[in-house]
């Protein structure tokens, strides 16, 4: 009842009413650009951290960095440490948070995310999640992530799954429906478009090739070994009249384990490590 015609909480007369966009240490320029169509009608704060994922300079919105423990490196031995101590969480979050309308988060793993859902409901302010998550009851082998997880659960006002599964997997954790609208991410077109030059970055390729491209973080949850078992098939399936190659441009601690996977299936030449490549050349790697 409280929330306005343009869906936020009406703000100061004057001003456009605020949304808080918080990412952590994964905010990126590729998943704002869908924000830049609602500039008009709101201000959009983009907020993240000091130390942080990935490359987020040009973004198309006012910006507010604070410090957290997200983008540190740490040894996959390690990795569970940040499960506990909560590596997403800003200092001083909620600070740059005033002033806000709506509160827009990404993941209920995320410590931000948590952050953000008692800010809300301090200040009695709507929130919205954006879920990329598809395995249901994931981290809850941590309590203090399980406990977190389902106070975002039933805090949230609207979540925003990007798939299907992810919707359903909301469900299978025992969010709503009614709570619940798929909004898959869209594609900048004026970014990815067929007149793009072409890059390959110094791959020299078969021309009669089968090129499969993946652009992202070479992390276990991505399932890039799973790729390289397909691509396999792929090979078996094509026989010697096409050769399968594939491009991984990314980088992260899976690497040296895919290039002996690669190694060990006898792909070693057909699988290529590209490592990072800036947002703005991946549409010609395309």
């Amino acid at each position: 009842p409280n929330v306005g015609k343009s869906g936020c909480v009406p703000s100061s007369p004057g001003k456009l009413p605020k949304i808080a966009y918080v990412r952590g240490a994964d905010l990126n320029p590729w998943q704002l650009h869908a924000f830049r169509q609602l500039n008009r009608e709101f201000e959009i704060l983009a907020v993240g951290s000091k130390i942080h994922n990935f490359e987020n300079q040009g973004l198309p919105m006012r910006s507010r960095k604070g410090w957290g423990l997200g983008g540190l490196p740490v040894p996959t031995w390690l990795r569970w440490l940040r499960r506990w101590f909560g590596r997403d969480q800003i200092f001083g979050l909620e600070a740059m948070l005033e002033g806000a309308s709506l509160v827009h988060s990404v993941d209920i793993a995320a410590g931000y995310s948590y952050q953000a859902l008692r800010f809300c409901q301090r200040r009695g302010l709507k929130m919205v999640c954006t879920i990329y998550e598809n395995i249901p009851f994931v981290h809850e082998q941590v309590p203090r992530l399980r406990r977190q997880k389902q106070a975002l659960r039933e805090g949230v006002d609207l979540f925003l799954p990007v798939t299907q599964r992810a919707a359903r997997n909301l469900v299978l954790e025992g969010v709503s429906p009614e709570r619940i609208e798929v909004l898959g991410p869209g594609v900048d077109l004026e970014h990815f478009s067929p007149t793009v030059a072409p890059t390959s970055r110094g791959l020299k390729l078969p021309d009669n090739s089968f090129r499969v491209l993946y652009a992202g973080r070479l992390v276990p949850e991505k399932g890039v070994r799973f790729l390289i078992w397909a691509c396999l098939e792929l090979q078996r399936m094509l026989g010697r009249e096409r050769s399968v190659q594939l491009i991984l441009a990314g980088n992260g601690p899976e690497e040296a384990l895919l290039r002996a996977e690669a190694g060990r299936v006898g792909m070693c030449a057909q699988v290529h490590f590209l490592g990072y490549v800036p947002y703005a050349e991946v549409p010609g790697l395309y």
